[in-house]
């Protein structure tokens, strides 16, 4: 029962004795609420908001993709080796 409550399928599992499943089971993190948290950091950083109940909760239960954010900033230059003189 714990386990469902930590998104676990029921048919996952778990390796060793009560307490190691126990302890496994209480440091999971709900794939739902690791990808609220990592959303609200990138739309606080980057300013920006999201409509979170088609996000989190969608209408089917397929594993949703969302596409990475670019790491280079717009309005930053990229260097290369060659732009520093180590000769």
């Amino acid at each position: 029962m714990w386990a469902r409550l930590q998104d676990f399928p029921d048919n996952w599992e778990f390796v060793g004795g009560r307490t190691a499943v126990a302890y496994q089971i209480g440091n999971a993190v709900p794939p739902r609420l690791a990808q609220a948290a990592g959303l609200a950091l990138f739309a606080a950083l980057q300013n920006v908001e999201f409509e979170w109940e088609s996000l989190l909760w969608p209408r089917e239960r397929a594993r949703l993709g969302v596409e990475a954010p670019s790491l280079q900033p717009a309005d930053c230059e990229v260097l290369t080796r060659d732009a520093f003189d180590l000769a």
